[in-house]
């Protein structure tokens, strides 16, 4: 990977980057020859480049700003920020010369080839015969510079008070005794700014107080020379040290509160001596070193290994690198490597840019200053670095949440941004309605004095509906008030009677017609009278005849008569299918335009239980003729939900078109109707699944403005949609108040393909491999090889407590000798047990091709003990005995588990070689760990908690785990298998629940210290019982300590 993103070529120089946070691309280097032939050739060149792109430099190199001439080389230098209030805007630019002189350069006048850019020249060493080796600016400080001589002196150059006309003050820190060989590094405390640490060619560092010139404490480093220093960004304690040495070269990192003798860290990687080494300015993670091997490391400290490695100019080819190593395995201890050409190029220095993140200069013996970007290479440690780390964060969450944490905050904003405050208004305003309503008549009454139109006629109805005596108010409310029919037909006044007491106008019967009657009487003939009477037009003397002749004739002459005077009388009809209870074909044959009398007729003589049917019926009519609105309020009338909703939909349906998107208004209605309608009759809560689906947007919209609790009471449904809704809302912030309204905890995990509550079940009778369904492998096919805890929810059947167990005989023909099947009663399942061991599983055992002795047919003690309160014998002695081997010299029941057939027991008197003689004594229980199906388990609220806690700690786990943690993760996933089998029993006890649930909320909270203490709090009080999950457990917390903290 090329990590170079500039270069500056032939110049073999000392080089500081630019600590000014206005010119952060701004780098000095200073020459440590001329780059001349001649012998006379003794001076050097101090340049400013600008590292950023211009239209002068195409090729990308960096411009040459200033270039100055020196008389002498320069040994080092650096940047200091010091601006005296402005007076030097660029800074000081410090350089110590090989003739012992330390020149301190205006910045801003060298850029403007100013001729007093040279501010002053400090000749103290050159008094003393010696010469700067190594120079630092005070990062806190910066008029202090500290300079490392080649004597081993350190002195410290205050330019505060310095001015043209007064020369710096240079005090000497090591008047009470300096290092014995030549100063390597110094460097400034990051934290303290009267600390300061120097490093010498010996191995020794001393760190100064500064203020009290005199050291804090001295060290000597094992592994000397060392050839660098530095101090941690952040913690002023943590020193770091690099040696030269080629038989050690190590990178060291020392906690000087902890021990100036033992370092807390210790870097391996170089071949060859370390030649210079940085710690990153920004994250302090990350070290740069490079080294005579030619190897220049970032090196991750918290893994405390090399993660990656800056590439050189010319790499050596695998085939050349080899030849190499294979002449000369160990480096050359004068070059460190093979040949002088490949020497050429080692670097020499690496340092961290101050201000520009992740970037970094090398210097090397071919000549060559380059640029680095690192930021690639670092991402390759696991983790991001702290510079790529923002340091504000906003995020949008479920429920119109925005969540926001602050660049100098450490707490967590959440805040709910409401987008459509018009939904949040009509909904509150409709729970403030219910709320204040008396009753629901008293709703509805309030909604009709607001409502127009149809909307009036509606809620007139529904008003009707909550009603004490629905079908009495429902016919006055069509206008048919009995009392006043009463009083208006007391009322009535008769037609003018004539002389004949037959009202004017009328026929009397012919004489003949009357004989004829007559004759038909006498002999008995009452239907030939009858007749007579109907075609005398003598309708009521046909009745009172036909009253005589029996129930049949009764009937057939009262047909007669409807039919030959409903056209004259149309309240004959309605009579008619009265009195022969015909009210099915009343509606069929009913106008259209008087529905409102047939609805009337239905509502006073219709039984119960078939009023809705024929108030659909008359929907269905009254619809087929083209009053959809006067056919909904027959459906109203119906108390059925689906007829009933069915123009609201409509109405529902074409807002969203005009609209071009479902309206949170014409859907809040929709929802009010619907919700109010359904409290009629409280008993019919299934709804269709259009009605649900609406229901679910209606939730959805409300969730999106944070309103849960509200969201909860009208998610609905079986769909892709609500399913996902309720687990949402459920593991929202307000889980106990969603837990209410939703009436339980949603199914998990779910299945978005088929609903829940059509979800076959599958019986699997593996321990060790319980059977999945769908959901669960397409839950493990995503989540890789670890797979989800999908199975948890609904891939296990596991018995619950059996009492006893009885023996299955013929179908299990072929077992391995000492096997038995038996029943177990709870779940009606086979499992099978070894009658030598004890040993149960689900599985039926495959007979084996090693040869083992037959068994008696002992009777067997086929009581079984509760699974969780008493183990097995075989468990019992690895508890007690650990989970090594146990001898079967002494436990003969262990004998055919281990392969130790032929032992015999030493304490058996007959000494039989078998474990036949205490088969007697082995009480056999079903699995331990069969299937269970937790969807008829019934989780409490806390264990609900816990469950889906760990749960999703662990799917989380699984989606950002790497291949060396799959086994750690088969293990937790095993570990909560048992846990939640356990919570599904009830054996875990209030404390430990108790505890379990701190655990959670710690884990909530990202404490998963505090977590792993609570867990190893369990530990140390009940590992005996529950180590089978407490194991999987303490490996969740260290896979999330690892990952998350």
């Amino acid at each position: 990977m090329n990590t170079k993103i500039a270069e500056i070529t032939d110049r073999s120089a000392c080089t500081a980057w630019s600590s000014i946070a206005s010119h952060p691309d701004l780098v000095v280097v200073a020459s440590k020859d001329t780059g001349g032939s001649g012998f006379d050739a003794t001076g050097g060149t101090l340049e400013i480049y600008d590292l950023q792109p211009s239209e002068t430099s195409p090729d990308e190199s960096p411009k040459l700003l200033v270039s100055v001439r020196t008389t002498s080389r320069f040994a080092c230098v650096d940047w200091s920020n010091y601006n005296a209030n402005g007076k030097y805007p660029l800074g000081l630019i410090v350089a110590g010369m090989t003739d012992g002189a330390i020149l301190i350069y205006d910045a801003s006048n060298l850029l403007q080839e100013a001729e007093d850019s040279l501010f002053f020249t400090v000749n103290e060493l050159q008094t003393q015969n010696t010469q700067a080796s190594a120079i630092k600016s005070h990062p806190m400080q910066p008029y202090q510079i500290a300079v490392g001589t080649v004597d081993g002196r350190v002195i410290v150059v205050d330019v505060s008070e310095a001015s043209l006309s007064t020369p710096p003050t240079v005090a000497d820190t090591s008047v009470s005794g300096k290092q014995s060989t030549e100063i390597s590094a110094v460097a400034w405390n990051t934290q303290v700014a009267h600390i300061l640490a120097s490093s010498s060619k010996d191995g020794s560092v001393v760190v100064w107080d500064v203020a009290q010139a005199k050291p804090w404490c001295r060290m000597q480093v094992e592994h000397g020379p060392l050839a660098d220093l530095s101090w941690s960004p952040t913690q002023g304690l943590y020193l770091m040290t690099a040696s030269g040495d080629d038989r050690h070269p190590v990178i060291q990192i020392w906690d000087l509160g902890a021990s100036t003798s033992l370092p807390l860290m210790t870097l391996e990687g170089h071949r060859a001596g370390i030649l210079k080494a940085s710690w990153c300015p920004h994250d302090d993670g990350f070290v740069l070193s490079c080294g005579k091997d030619h190897s220049t490391f970032l090196w991750d400290v918290a893994s405390m290994r090399a993660i990656a490695e800056l590439p050189l100019e010319s790499e050596l080819s695998p085939t050349h690198e080899a030849a190499i190593m294979q002449s000369n395995p160990t480096p050359n201890k004068l070059f460190g490597s093979g040949t002088l050409e490949e020497q050429m190029h080692m670097r020499v220095f690496v340092g961290w840019s101050p201000l520009k993140r992740g970037m970094a200069m090398t210097c090397s013996l071919d000549r060559k200053v380059q640029f680095h970007s690192v930021l690639a290479l670092a991402t390759t440690a696991g983790r991001v670095p702290k510079w790529m780390k923002p340091a504000s964060v906003v995020s949008t969450a479920f429920g119109g949440s925005v969540v926001s944490i602050g660049a100098n905050s450490s707490s967590v904003l959440i805040q709910t941004v409401q987008e459509e405050p018009e939904l949040v208004k009509l909904s509150s305003a409709f729970d403030a309605e219910l709320e204040q309503a008396e009753s629901m008549v008293d709703f509805c009454e309030k909604r009709l004095r607001n409502a127009h139109g149809f909307d009036a006629k509606m809620w007139g109805f529904m008003k009707v509906l909550f009603s004490e005596d629905p079908r009495k108010q429902l016919l006055l409310h069509l206008g048919y008030d009995s009392e006043r029919i009463e009083e208006a037909a007391s009322k009535f006044m008769p037609e003018e009677i004539d002389s004949t007491g037959y009202a004017k106008g009328t026929e009397l019967m012919s004489p003949f017609a009357q004989n004829l009657i007559k004759r038909a009487l006498l002999v008995g003939n009452f239907k030939a009278a009858v007749d007579c009477c109907f075609r005398a037009k003598n309708y009521a003397d046909a009745l009172v005849v036909a009253s005589c002749g029996g129930a049949e004739l009764w009937q057939q002459a009262q047909d007669r008569y409807c039919d030959e005077v409903q056209l004259s009388r149309p309240y004959l009809t309605l009579l008619k299918g009265i009195v022969k209870s015909e009210l099915d074909g009343l509606v069929a044959n009913s106008h259209v335009a008087l529905w409102q009398e047939t609805l009337a007729i239905l509502s006073t003589y219709a039984k119960s239980d078939e009023f809705p049917r024929l108030c659909i019926a008359l929907g269905e009519h009254v619809e087929c003729k083209g009053d959809v609105l006067s056919a909904s309020l027959c459906y109203l009338c119906s108390g059925s939900v689906e007829h009933a909703s069915r123009h609201w939909e409509t109405l529902l349906a074409q807002s969203t078109k005009v609209k071009r998107a479902m309206g949170t208004q014409a859907l809040h209605e929709f929802v009010v109707k619907v919700s109010i309608y359904r409290k009629v009759a409280p008993s019919k809560k299934e709804v269709t699944a259009s009605i649900a689906n609406h229901f679910t947007a209606y939730a959805q919209a409300l969730a999106d403005q944070g309103l849960f609790k509200e969201a909860a009471k009208y998610v609905s449904g079986d769909s892709e949609a609500s399913i996902k809704l309720k687990d949402r809302l459920y593991r929202s912030r307000k889980t106990q108040q969603c837990l209410t309204e939703l009436g339980g905890a949603p199914v998990f995990p779910f299945s978005t393909s088929t609903p829940a509550s059509r979800r076959p079940s599958v019986a699997g009778r593996s321990s060790r491999r319980p059977s999945a369904t769908a959901d669960s492998m397409h839950s493990r096919a995503s989540h890789g090889s670890q797979g989800s805890l999908s199975s948890l929810g609904h891939s296990q059947r596991l018995d619950m407590r059996p009492e006893s167990a009885t023996p299955v005989p013929p179908a299990m023909e072929g077992l391995p000798p000492g096997w038995v099947a038996l029943h177990d009663p709870s779940s009606g399942n086979t499992y099978f047990a070894n009658q030598t061991t004890g040993e149960t599983s689900w599985d039926r055992p495959q007979a084996s091709t090693v040869y083992q002795p037959q068994v008696p047919n002992t009777p067997i003690n086929t009581q079984v003990p509760h699974p969780y309160t008493e183990s097995s014998k075989k468990q019992s002695i690895v508890s007690k005995y650990g989970d090594g081997f146990v001898t079967s010299a002494s436990h003969p029941e262990l004998a055919h588990q281990y392969g130790n057939v032929g032992t015999t027991n030493p304490y058996s008197a007959s000494r039989p070689g078998t474990a036949a003689a205490v088969v007697q004594k082995l009480q056999i229980q079903a699995p331990p760990s069969g299937p269970i199906d937790l969807t008829t388990v019934e989780f409490s609220a806390e264990q609900a908690q816990i469950k889906d806690t760990l749960t999703s700690l662990y799917d989380h786990l699984v989606s950002i785990s790497q291949p060396a943690d799959s086994r750690q993760l088969e293990e937790v996933k095993k570990g909560l298998e048992a846990l939640v089998k356990k919570l599904a029993r009830g054996l875990i006890d209030d404390d430990i629940n108790s505890k379990l649930l701190v655990m959670c909320e710690q884990i909530g909270n990202y404490d998963f210290r505090a977590a792993t203490a609570t867990q190893t709090a369990i530990v140390n009080s009940d590992w005996r019982i529950h180590k089978e999950w407490l194991k999987g457990l303490k490996t969740l917390l260290q896979l999330a300590v690892k990952r998350l903290y």
